[in-house]
């Protein structure tokens, strides 16, 4: 049971992460094909890292949880990194505008896996309802998607860039682009 908790949990950190950028103020406008590469190249280090993580193989709480923990880190540590390369730059079709949207739905799924990982860094592993701890931690994840939205579902307005979108590799792979 305590293996299901644990793959069950890892396998929620993928669930429904789609990044964006910040720094809306410095960001440089470029053509849309640069930004549409530059966006999902960040998008997919990021399900990379994901890729990476194992869940913990032993039966102890303790290790399981120090586990989760680590690799939670390692999360937010490419969602930050992809939200500070992505923040260098704005599409020339929506501008600012896009990437405001990118910022403010990448930083809501920043800030959704730190509160769930600060709610099971708090929970004690030795108690009998850590398992439920560990379900909890596992449901805020995959509920963040339906509290943060889907940014490419905005973008509707900027048809040059959903065609751009449309037409880069690295998109395909995490969007599916309607429109353009």
């Amino acid at each position: 049971m305590k293996k299901v908790i644990q793959i069950a949990a890892f396998g929620c950190l993928a669930a429904g992460l789609v990044l964006g950028t910040s720094g809306v103020a410095a960001a440089k406008t470029v053509s849309d094909k640069k930004y549409a590469k530059s966006l999902c190249g960040a998008i997919q280090g990021v399900s990379d890292t994901i890729d990476r993580i194992q869940p913990s193989s032993g039966g102890d709480p303790t290790a399981t949880q120090q586990q989760i923990l680590a690799s939670t880190d390692q999360l937010l540590d490419s969602l930050n990194t992809a939200k500070a390369k992505a923040a260098k730059i704005s599409p020339s079709d929506g501008g600012k505008k896009v990437t405001k949207i990118f910022d403010q739905y990448f930083q809501s799924n920043i800030d959704g896996v730190t509160a769930a990982r600060q709610k099971l860094a708090s929970a004690d592993p030795a108690n009998v309802a850590f398992a439920a701890d560990i379900a909890q931690f596992t449901a805020a994840l995959r509920t963040l998607d339906a509290t943060t939205g889907d940014p490419f579902s905005k973008l509707s307005a900027y048809q040059d860039l959903l065609r751009a979108l449309k037409k880069e590799q690295a998109c395909s792979q995490i969007v599916t682009v309607f429109g353009g």
